[in-house]
């Protein structure tokens, strides 16, 4: 049973076109970058061939952080699709055995996961071919360069992804938790790079770092030209560890997911039905409903507006994806502050403007990561559960609509800027700076902040408007 629910899966994702769109994805990606200059996936290394097996690594190593996308839509989809369109209950009562669910689910939609990164080989051979490139700067196509890529980076991190996004996914039957657990595996990520930066704990952040990245950078640092045109990867010492390490926690992880899994729906509070009165449920029916004056003016679009808007924005404010994605933030940025005084053994003075650098580079990226998860989730908020016809069979525009929702997002992120701006004047006080700038603050990050990011939530609106699927949207 556990070989035929694999099956069911992979037929089941083979038919989607998500997979081959993330597929192309890859493969252009890795293609612009190896024929157009301005395109770099990596650090550009000079007399280093552009199809060389080094090169190869690096691909496959830089672009695992977008793997993680990919994980993220097709491990959770396949762990909640019964939860999703509440078929649970009929999946529960059959005799289907625990392990043969999980496994089914799990090794399909991780395997399927794993096709979209071949993309990159693809990507990177056909560039090879380009009869405009230079010749001195294109090597021969070792195909065991990219099997070795495939199996000891992108394998062992997609198993390791999946395993967690999974076994999150079935307990707390969310995707907002996937999402979270999918930021939380990229800060493990930049913790092991910051290791990385120190001299004395090269070897732990190697061993720390869950996509291998570092390892990978450490048994090559003092590779030359020709070994990086003509070396294979070497399967020992510190990056072997890493891969048997991170592997086993992946099986550790997936059975603490599987012990801990249940047939069982979670017990719900059932409101106390009061009995009705017979003559007051017929008094009610035969009483005259009065007849609705319709306005469709300024004013009742204006307050269509706001109520959407403040719906949207304080359900935003207040959900658990928001509050967890924005504490983690913060403590980034906080790690990033308390490193930034000192360089070589010189203090520096927490003066405004540094702060302000340091926050964009801090908090930066889980800004983008608000916008793209956010922007996504408002557009797809009618559309998802299936109730999109009946929300645009109101008496509501359609541009007012998703005007609106993107108006809310604008407040989020607003209260980011504020959020963050707090933090930077909180971390000078303790640090005894006392001239703080709020002017500073406002006009040199706040509202340059909230006109860059309000253009990249534009884009990412236009991108879920245009692409009819919430994942590829997010990837594109």
């Amino acid at each position: 049973m556990t070989w035929r629910l694999f099956l069911i899966e992979l037929r089941h994702w083979l038919k989607q076109p998500m997979v081959y769109i993330f597929f192309f994805l890859f493969a252009l990606l890795s293609y612009l970058s190896l024929v157009i200059d301005e395109v770099q996936v990596g650090a550009e290394l000079a007399n280093v061939k552009y199809n060389a097996p080094y090169k190869v690594f690096v691909y496959y190593s830089v672009l695992a952080f977008f793997g993680l996308l990919v994980v993220t839509a097709f491990v959770n989809a396949s762990a909640i699709r019964d939860f999703t369109y509440n078929t649970q209950q009929i999946m529960f009562s059959t005799p289907l055995k625990k392990r043969q669910y999980l496994l089914g689910r799990f090794l399909g939609s991780t395997l399927i996961a794993t096709l979209p990164m071949l993309g990159v080989s693809l990507g990177i051979i056909v560039g090879s071919w380009m009869w405009w490139l230079d010749a001195e700067n294109i090597g021969p196509n070792i195909l065991l360069a990219h099997l070795q890529a495939y199996f000891y980076l992108t394998l062992p991190n997609i198993i390791f992804s999946a395993a967690i996004i999974f076994s999150v996914a079935v307990l707390v039957r969310s995707t907002a938790a996937a999402f979270i657990t999918a930021v939380l595996i990229m800060v493990a990520n930049g913790v092991a790079g910051s290791f990385m930066s120190e001299m004395d704990n090269q070897r732990l952040a190697a061993m720390l770092d869950p996509f291998g990245g570092s390892a990978f950078e450490l048994v090559t640092r003092y590779w030359t030209v020709d070994d990086k045109n003509t070396l294979l990867l070497p399967m020992h010492g510190v990056f072997l560890w890493n891969r048997i390490l991170w592997l086993a926690l992946s099986a550790a992880v997936f059975a603490f997911g599987y012990w801990r899994f249940s047939f069982t729906d979670r017990k719900r509070k059932a409101a106390i039905a009061e009995p009705a009165d017979d003559i007051k449920v017929m008094a009610a029916a035969a009483t005259t409903v009065p007849s609705a004056s319709k306005e469709y003016g300024f004013g009742a679009r204006f307050r269509q507006f706001r109520r959407i808007v403040w719906n949207d924005f304080t359900g935003m404010l207040k959900g658990t994806a928001f509050l967890l994605v924005t504490g983690i933030g913060l403590l980034n940025m906080f790690l990033n502050l308390s490193f930034s005084t000192s360089l070589y053994e010189n203090t520096i003075h927490p003066v405004t403007y540094h702060v302000i650098d340091v926050i964009e580079g801090g908090f930066g990226l889980f800004t983008a990561i608000i916008i793209v998860f956010y922007s996504g989730l408002l557009v797809w908020k009618e559309r998802e559960p299936k109730m999109d016809e009946i929300h645009d069979a109101t008496p509501l525009p359609l541009g007012l609509g998703l005007f609106s929702k993107y108006v809310s997002l604008l407040l989020l992120l607003l209260c980011v800027l504020v959020i963050t701006s707090l933090g930077g004047m909180v971390f000078q006080l303790i640090k005894g700076f006392t001239h703080v700038q709020p002017g500073v603050y406002l006009g040199y990050y706040i509202l340059p902040g909230i006109l860059y990011f309000g253009v990249q939530a534009a884009l990412s609106f236009l991108c879920h408007v245009l692409v009819n699927n919430k994942y590829v949207g997010y990837a594109v």
